[in-house]
């Protein structure tokens, strides 16, 4: 970015990436406000990466044709750990 000129550093773009690459980054507009930038993870609703999301990312990535609705896992594991089980048993599941 030239913040300066509030527009995208051309020379700058040429120098560090592909054609495809910075052709795809001058099709983002640039914002004209002088808002402060922030992270967010768009894998989750609230922005926030947590290892709980990535690792379900990563999983999902790996195994893309295992459960596809994932309340309806939550709700089978929910009730796996609702019951009574020996100690043993619940250490070994």
């Amino acid at each position: 970015m030239d913040r300066s000129m509030r527009g995208w550093n051309n020379e700058r773009l040429n120098q560090l990436l592909l054609p495809v690459d910075k052709m795809a980054i001058l099709s983002i507009p640039v914002s004209w406000g002088r808002g402060k930038d922030s992270l967010r993870w768009h894998y989750e609703k609230m922005g926030v990466y947590t290892v709980k999301n990535g690792y379900c990312l990563g999983l999902s990535a790996k195994f893309p044709n295992s459960v596809s609705n994932p309340s309806a896992q939550h709700m089978w594991w929910s009730s796996l750990w609702n019951r009574w089980l020996p100690p043993k048993i619940r250490i070994f599941v």
